[in-house]
């Protein structure tokens, strides 16, 4: 063969030439970067990438579980309640199809049945019982919950209750968690990883609540206001009043972030407005679900203590639960732990309470945490990684400051400067320089030349040496240096 053909696949390119024996020359050779972004999992801030659609996935699934806790609480109330939509082949895989209609496109969930594509409505909370015919099914959920709200919870049904309530939970509203560090890191995340129409997307949909809430009274600052506002069922000048249907053109209810502790405080208010309605069947659930759940702790203490005096360990006491939830409404909305005492501004999260965990046992990052209609599942570990690898982008590594963070440390040996110390100690020990002699002899820095760069850059909080530095640097010690 004349003609040869080489490639060579590096983890960030792939290489490629071809040779003419006869010729003795290359016909061809070329060289392609890929992309770093291709072999990137996130951000998850980026919408279509793969810890995106990861992070989607398992906020449907936590949510399913706040649902689930939200039913198994009703359920030992014995009030009625509507059942939630099943499709007729459970168990199967959903596809998403487009039917062209000649008003627009219309998409539907279809699923295989002999060979065959059958076209499946889209799914809805409730099944097709709950009509205008049905008892509970005459008022939009909006409406519901501002006839909660306002008093008039007499003139509902059991299952209307229920509705307005599990309609309440759907929007869980935009806290900061109690972990977080970095207070000066807005809720819309890290611009610089955020592409900017999402970023403006999401700061108008925060202005869009923020001057809904200066056009209303503060007692109706709360998402069902919202809700029905825009779509016409009820209006600020006539509080008092609520529409079963439009009453005017409504308009989209979509695009807004509601704050969290306005969500917090709906939830709270209708489960307390049903509470005062039904308190046996209410105070029997709540006996019922916290009963369980102080013999699920008392279980877990046993096993422990079991082991613990195995091994010659002192035992552990029995839970007080002097912090837990005492009444129906805060079951529903916190779970066991009741409402935490947390500062201003970030979710209530009972786990995070130091004294809610002592007092009932529950332990953060397990699924003690998804009880509760608003509850949240705490990380065990800082998994907000910002900073990408030096070495291969594509990574990324544990947190460093900014340089504007490491210029306000004031003392020499805080452990927030130890990444961005270490950092620099390792590029200055892997430096060359040539030395002005006769031999040019090629060598590392020595231990002297690195500690007089490193005590430079320690006190002024610049861990990095530029150029003209390097250069200077090199040249008041008769060296030449081998990278500028």
């Amino acid at each position: 063969m004349s003609t040869i053909w080489a490639f060579d696949l590096g983890k960030g390119s792939i290489g490629e030439a071809v040779w003419e024996k006869d010729k003795v020359s290359y016909l061809e050779k070329n060289s392609l970067v890929v992309n770093g972004e291709l072999a990137m999992r996130g951000p998850s801030a980026r919408t279509g990438s793969p810890a995106n659609r990861y992070r989607a996935w398992m906020t449907r699934k936590a949510h399913a579980k706040r649902e689930q806790w939200l039913e198994e609480v009703w359920d030992a109330t014995g009030l009625a309640r509507l059942e939630r939509q099943k499709h007729e082949l459970e168990g199967t895989v959903l596809r998403e199809h487009t039917v062209r209609r000649k008003n627009g496109e219309k998409k539907v969930l279809v699923h295989a049945v002999g060979g065959q594509w059958i076209a499946q409505p889209n799914p809805q909370p409730f099944g097709a019982e709950y009509g205008k015919d049905h008892e509970g099914g005459s008022w939009p959920s909006a409406s519901l919950r501002i006839l909660i709200l306002r008093g008039r919870s007499e003139e509902l049904c059991e299952a209307q209750l229920y509705r307005a309530l599990f309609a309440s939970i759907q929007c869980r509203g935009q806290a900061a968690v109690p972990w977080k560090r970095d207070q000066k890191q807005d809720l819309d995340g890290d611009s610089k990883v955020q592409d900017k129409g999402e970023l403006k997307a999401y700061q108008e949909a925060s202005k869009r609540w923020a001057d809904f809430c200066q056009t209303v009274p503060d007692d109706c600052r709360l998402p069902c206001y919202f809700d029905a506002y825009y779509s016409r069922l009820w209006n600020a000048s006539q509080a008092d009043k609520v529409h079963r249907a439009p009453f005017s053109r409504p308009e989209s209810t979509r695009n807004v972030v509601f704050d969290a502790g306005s969500v917090t405080s709906e939830v709270l208010a209708i489960a307390e407005e049903i509470e005062a309605r039904f308190p046996e069947q209410t105070k029997r659930a709540f006996d019922h679900v916290m009963g369980r759940w102080k013999e699920v702790v008392r279980q877990r203490i046993e096993r422990a203590n079991a082991t613990r005096k195995a091994r010659g360990r002192a035992g552990l006491p029995e839970k007080g639960f002097r912090r837990s939830a005492l009444s129906f409404a805060q079951l529903v909305t916190f779970g066991p732990g009741g409402p935490p005492n947390l500062k201003p501004g970030v979710r209530m999260i009972p786990s995070c309470d130091a004294e809610i965990r002592a007092e009932t046992g529950i332990r953060p990052g397990s699924p003690d945490d998804k009880q509760g209609a608003l509850a949240q599942t705490v990380a065990r570990f800082e998994n907000r990684l910002k900073l990408k690898c030096c070495l291969m982008p594509r990574f990324q590594c544990c947190r460093n400051r900014s340089p504007e963070e490491y210029k306000s440390i004031r003392t020499d040996n805080h452990e927030d400067l130890l990444a961005a110390q270490v950092h620099l100690l390792m590029k200055l020990k892997n430096l060359l320089v040539e030395e002005k002699t006769n031999d040019k002899k090629q060598r590392k820095l020595s231990l002297q030349e690195v500690l007089e760069l490193y005590s430079e850059c320690n006190q002024s909080r610049r861990f990095s040496i530029g150029t003209k530095r390097w250069k200077s640097f090199c040249g008041s010690h008769d060296l030449t240096p081998l990278i500028t």
